[in-house]
C-alpha cells in the first residue's frame, strides 16, 4: 500500500509547479479588480487556495497546515473587514457541522463517505472567512460547479463512471466566490426563490 504523501513534500511540490502560480495570478488579478484595499488579506487567501487546488488535484489531499493557516487568517480577516469575530467563529462551526453531517450520513448510507475528512477541515477554514451566511453559498456554488464538471466529463467520456474526484478545487472556488460575492449571491438566490413561488401562487 502506497504511503499517503505528507503535508510538507506536497506543499513543496506545489510551490515548484507553474500551475500554482498561474492559478494565483488569475485570483490575484481578480481580487485586484474587485477591491485594492484588502489585498493584504485576499492575496494570502488566493495563494493558499492555489496551493490547495494544485495539491488536491494531484494527490487528493488537503494539507492540515494550509487549513490551519487559512482558519487563523480567516478569523483575523473577517473580524477586521466586518467587525464581527463571532460571525467568523460561527461560520467555521457551521461549516464543520454541516459537512461533518454529510460526511457521516453518506458513510452510514453507502459504507463510505462521499468526501474526505480534509474537505470537512477545508470548509471549516473557509467558514472563518465567509462567516455564518457564507456557508450555504459555498455548498451551493461547490455543488453547482461539481455538477457542471460531472456533466462535462460524462459527455466527453460518453458514459457516466462513478469514481472519486478531487472536491477541494470546487470548494476553493466556491469559497472564493462566496467571500467576494456574499450579498450578490444571496440576492440572486432570493430572487430565484421568489420567482419559483410566483409560478405556483
Amino acid at each position: 500500500m502506497q504511503e499517503e504523501p505528507r503535508d510538507f513534500p506536497t506543499i513543496v511540490e506545489a510551490l515548484k509547479s507553474p500551475w500554482t502560480y498561474f492559478i494565483f495570478a488569475i485570483l490575484a488579478m481578480w481580487t485586484a479588480l474587485e477591491n485594492m484595499h484588502h489585498l493584504h488579506f485576499t492575496l494570502p487567501l488566493a495563494f493558499a487556495l492555489s496551493l490547495m487546488i494544485k495539491i488536491d488535484i494531484k494527490h487528493m489531499i488537503l494539507p492540515d497546515s494550509i487549513n490551519l493557516f487559512l482558519f487563523a487568517l480567516g478569523l483575523v480577516a473577517h473580524t477586521a473587514l466586518y467587525g464581527n469575530f463571532m460571525f467568523s467563529i460561527l461560520g467555521a462551526l457551521f461549516g464543520f457541522g454541516l459537512f461533518f453531517f454529510i460526511f457521516y450520513l453518506t458513510y452510514k448510507i453507502k459504507g463510505e463517505p462521499s468526501m474526505g475528512f480534509g474537505d470537512v477541515k477545508f470548509i471549516t477554514a473557509l467558514g472563518a472567512w465567509v462567516g455564518f451566511m457564507g456557508i450555504p453559498l459555498i455548498l451551493v456554488w461547490a455543488s453547482f460547479l461539481a455538477g457542471i464538471f460531472i456533466i462535462f466529463k460524462t459527455l466527453v467520456q460518453k458514459h457516466y463512471k462513478n469514481v472519486p474526484f478531487a472536491y477541494g478545487p470546487f470548494l476553493a472556488i466556491a469559497g472564493w466566490l462566496s467571500f467576494h460575492y456574499t450579498y450578490q449571491s444571496w440576492a440572486v438566490i432570493l430572487d430565484i426563490r421568489q420567482q419559483i413561488i410566483g409560478l405556483f401562487s
